[in-house]
């Protein structure tokens, strides 16, 4: 896959910058900032979402658009809301210089802030985005969330796909928390329910808490797109594509178990991925039929009214596991949080490592980076 011009994005001037090649690049690149088995790859104070693009030369990425943090914030709340995502950024898979960035910070959106929720960039460098915006202050409105198409090369350029919230089989989506394209006009997105939730003595400190709905199928049409529920998938709380297309796993919260369905969906058939205990699985990525899914013993949000299960304990893991038949091998331990891996081409794993608690759980004020571990999958 080409890089986009980068030096076009940053100005937003798409209709300035000349485009005889959509993806012609001319700035130097940088390699890795580090070598070894375990390599930081950003280095902003937050950097998270990570997915693959669909050729598997990149990764695109959430991060935090560093001018946010000159605004001064009067309540922690507010703090959280100014460091929600604004940007998304590609870097090579092997890591080094960040080659595409889409931030929506032209002066005229001064007064509010966007929130990239999920992306896509296919092959020919096509953006699937799902974005959420907000009067700035004030929570995002999960009234406010869509789905667009783009040209990574003129991402101000847009065609709207289709407006949440909306209602598919018997499950209520306000949020899309994950995309992955399938073919020329199709995809597959993770369907949530995002709201907030109060915690601390005084409710002063607040959590935005993601619960899965189901998976959706996209095809995108001349009118837009049309989303149906995938059936068999209800309760997704994360998901790949495996085994060529054949096939899409997901997990669930609550759940030590890997699902799988045919990619039209179908019955699920379990994989259990790890043997330890109230366990929560944090993230999936698959190349054929070899995933790697992240977990940890994380503690998640619960009403009052929700009993609360054990906690697990232990550290955080990356294990890989097999398809169909379903061993499950620990190829990384850690203490830090582990979540949102993508498995490369090489066989090395990009993980999101600190306190986001992946497509579950969010919260301001802590830092978030993204590793690439190598050689973890042979």
């Amino acid at each position: 896959m080409h890089a986009r011009p980068l030096f076009c994005l940053m100005l937003g001037l798409a209709t300035a910058c000349s485009h005889p090649d959509a993806f012609a690049y001319t700035a130097p690149d940088v390699g890795p900032y580090g070598t070894g088995s375990d390599v930081l790859l950003t280095f902003n104070p937050m950097n998270y979402w990570p997915t693959a693009t669909a050729d598997g030369s990149g990764v695109i990425y959430a991060f935090v658009d560093e001018s946010e943090a000159a605004v001064p914030p009067v309540t922690q709340f507010e703090l959280a809301q100014s460091h929600i995502h604004r940007c998304i950024g590609e870097l090579p898979v092997a890591g080094g210089t960040r080659h595409w960035e889409y931030c929506d910070n032209r002066p005229v959106n001064a007064d509010s802030l966007s929130s990239f929720t999920a992306f896509a960039m296919d092959s020919a460098g096509r953006l699937l985005y799902a974005e959420a915006v907000t009067p700035r202050r004030f929570p995002f409105d999960t009234s406010r969330s869509a789905l667009w198409l783009a040209d990574s090369a003129t991402p101000f350029r847009r065609t709207f796909l289709a407006r949440l919230p909306i209602t598919l089989a018997d499950s209520t989506v306000n949020w899309i928390g994950g995309l992955q394209w399938t073919g020329p006009s199709s995809f597959i997105a993770l369907g949530q329910q995002m709201l907030y939730a109060g915690h601390g003595i005084n409710q002063s400190a607040v959590d935005t808490i993601f619960h899965g709905q189901v998976l959706i199928a996209g095809v995108i049409t001349g009118a837009g797109a049309t989303l149906t529920a995938i059936p068999g998938t209800a309760g997704a709380s994360g998901f790949a594509v495996a085994e060529n297309g054949a096939s899409v796993v997901f997990t669930r919260r609550d759940s030590t178990m890997l699902f799988k369905v045919p990619v039209a969906g179908g019955a699920a058939t379990t994989i259990t991925v790890t043997p330890r205990p109230f366990m929560q699985l944090t993230g999936v990525s698959c190349r054929g039929a070899t995933c790697v899914v992240s977990l940890g013993p994380l503690t998640l949000w619960r009403s009052n009214t929700e009993p609360a299960p054990p906690t697990g304990t232990g550290g955080f893991e990356l294990r890989r596991v097999s398809l169909p038949g379903g061993d499950a091998t620990t190829i990384l331990s850690r203490s830090t949080v582990l979540s949102s891996p993508v498995l490369t081409p090489a066989g090395d794993v990009i993980a999101q490592v600190g306190a986001l608690y992946g497509r579950f759980q969010t919260f301001g004020g802590f830092s978030v980076g993204l590793h690439l571990y190598k050689g973890l999958v042979q």
